[in-house]
């Protein structure tokens, strides 16, 4: 049950950004061709803002897993995210 709560999450989560992202940020997106479909891949961003990794998240288009530091687990939108993209 928990499996599927977080897909669902992760889902949504990644639909809401989506929207967000591309309207009101008008975030355009290039090379995601370039991004390979299967196998092992770390993808590293350069963090300009706090918004980095919910874009790379919802543009590769590949499940993925993140590491962050514990303090983030004090706040409960970023505890949530944490969870769901476990």
């Amino acid at each position: 049950m928990d499996k599927i709560l977080r897909k669902i999450s992760r889902g949504f989560v990644i639909v809401v950004l989506n929207i967000g992202l591309r309207t009101i940020y008008r975030m355009k997106v290039k090379g995601v061709k370039n991004i390979p479909k299967k196998g092992a891949l770390i993808f590293c961003g350069n963090h300009i803002s706090y918004m980095d990794p919910p874009a790379i998240a919802v543009t590769t288009g590949r499940k993925m897993g993140f590491m962050a530091k514990e303090e983030l687990k004090n706040n409960w939108l970023f505890a949530f995210l944490g969870w769901a993209f476990e």
